[in-house]
């Protein structure tokens, strides 16, 4: 053989060397378990869901600008979500925030980012401003250990901490409780 020929074959195994000294690493098990925990198995946009009672009558209504489902943890993220929540009474109760994630079960919600929750009824209106909230929309609890701010009519408070019964028509803000009342007018 000649020299050329030895040179040849030592550059093509020098080659094959380095390549195979380069090529990527086989995923770690570690790796591959995080890559499935966050894939995703569906996603709507623009989506509504409606859940009734026994007697066919629509307790609440979820609302949002997308949904995504991931397997792992069965775990529900929505963007810009709103929920109505309907009173036997005929009140009814908007609750909005920028992001959410619900139960695997669907009864209990986490809100966040902007929470606001507004009571539409025969009596005067109240909202409620907080940064994080949980809902369990079937049983219309919510409570939050964040700020709270409330306005109605003639009515400002604010506290830090709260819990809202909303089938007794009751609210309880548990700390730092300040406001103030104005008498209404003429």
């Amino acid at each position: 053989m000649s020299r050329r020929h030895w040179y040849l074959i030592i550059s093509m195994l020098l080659i094959v060397g380095v390549s195979w000294l380069l090529r990527e690493p086989p995923p770690s098990p570690e790796t591959t378990a995080e890559a499935e925990r966050n894939q995703v198995d569906y996603f709507l946009r623009g989506m509504e869901s409606i859940s009734t009672g026994p007697d066919g009558r629509i307790q609440h209504r979820l609302v949002a600008q997308s949904l995504v489902h991931y397997p792992d943890g069965d775990t529900t993220e929505l963007q810009q979500p709103l929920v109505e929540i309907f009173q036997q009474d005929g009140s009814r109760w908007t609750v909005q925030a920028q992001h959410g994630r619900y139960s695997d079960d669907r009864r209990e919600m986490w809100l966040h980012g902007e929470v606001r929750i507004h009571q539409f009824g025969d009596q005067d209106t109240l909202s409620l401003e907080t940064e994080s909230l949980r809902l369990l929309p079937d049983s219309r609890f919510a409570e939050t250990a964040d700020p709270v701010l409330l306005l109605g009519t003639g009515t400002r408070l604010q506290g830090t901490g709260m819990e809202l019964y909303g089938k007794e028509q009751r609210l309880l803000l548990l700390s730092a409780v300040r406001g103030i009342h104005y008498e209404a007018q003429p």
